[in-house]
């Protein structure tokens, strides 16, 4: 997932607003980029970083009032980075510049939204390229949804959009999903992309990806990228190559271990067969128990066991 040329489009505060307005279905009327950065420490490698990007938004709502919001977004391409989601949404609510002051100088947390860009699949359904989650009341006896919204719910819940990118190849059905298929984790360095299949509205976007296209330095991030994960892709074959030569030396081992013990069991069967002819010869002879124990230097015991 092209980190470099997402962070590069949403810089950008008007496309950052079209962007993250057609997103969250919101009317933003201004958007600011308070944070953002690549999260690599403690993983395997930098191209499965995390891109972390905060805004503060100004939002009217179709009744005309106005709103900010704080949208959080985080786009990751590994299942195991859900901890790392919990950290960074607990730094918001605890962040003291989410506020504004209400009534008598009261700071009151400003909403969040959560939206996850994820190169894999949530498992609650591998079919839909776009989740909207909203925290809903009801009515604990009858189960009724309780309308209205409430400051409280607002600022102890939050609602999320959930794109999982993989789910974008099986065919797109809005304008939204074909521009959110750019950044789709297989996707070619090199994108063709037609504004005739867009509105107005995305052609700033379209316009700034390509301007992404023509600097040199995000060029580079992303081929420097590709050749992370080539290599990446290498080593992890190189690792699975690896632990099937060492599964198949120890088949091999364990084989040769199952040979050896069959071959001393035969070994040892054709021993005592021997020791039974002779222990018979000599004892029809009148030879004694003690002299044929002496003679075939074995304990008398087991010469009682042979004649068993």
């Amino acid at each position: 997932m092209y980190d470099a040329s997402f962070k590069y489009l949403v810089e950008d505060p008007e496309c950052a607003r079209t962007f993250l307005g057609e997103l969250l279905r919101m009317n933003i009327l201004h958007c600011e980029l308070l944070h953002n950065e690549i999260v690599t420490e403690g993983l395997s490698d930098s191209f499965s970083g995390i891109l972390k990007m905060d805004f503060k938004a100004l939002v009217q709502t179709a009744q005309g009032n106005q709103w900010l919001v704080i949208i959080e977004v985080q786009k990751a391409q590994r299942s195991n980075d859900l901890l790392r989601f919990r950290q960074y949404l607990g730094h918001q609510y605890t962040n003291k510049n989410n506020t504004y002051a209400g009534a008598e100088g009261v700071s009151i947390p400003l909403p969040i939204v959560a939206v996850y860009l994820l190169g894999y699949s949530i498992g609650l359904n591998n079919q839909v390229p776009i989740i909207h989650v909203l925290p809903q009341c009801f009515d604990y006896t009858d189960g009724t949804s309780l309308p209205g919204n409430s400051l409280f719910v607002e600022s102890l819940s939050h609602e999320m959009i959930i794109v999982q990118t993989k789910a974008l190849r099986r065919g797109r059905r809005s304008q939204l999903e074909e521009f959110l298929s750019n950044f789709e984790p297989d996707s070619q360095l090199k994108l063709e992309v037609d504004p005739g299949n867009f509105d107005e509205k995305f052609l700033p976007l379209l316009k700034r990806l390509e301007e992404a296209g023509m600097r040199k330095e995000i060029e580079l991030k992303l081929e420097k990228a590709l050749q992370e994960k080539g290599l990446a892709q290498l080593e992890k074959e190189k690792e699975r190559q690896e632990k099937e030569l060492a599964q198949q030396e120890k088949e091999i081992a364990q084989q040769e271990k199952e040979k050896a013990q069959l071959e001393k069991e035969k070994e040892r069967q054709e021993r005592e067969k021997i020791q039974k002819i002779l222990i018979t010869h000599l004892l029809s002879s009148g030879v004694s128990i003690k002299d044929i124990a002496t003679q075939l230097n074995i304990p008398e015991s087991e010469i009682a066991r042979l004649r068993q």
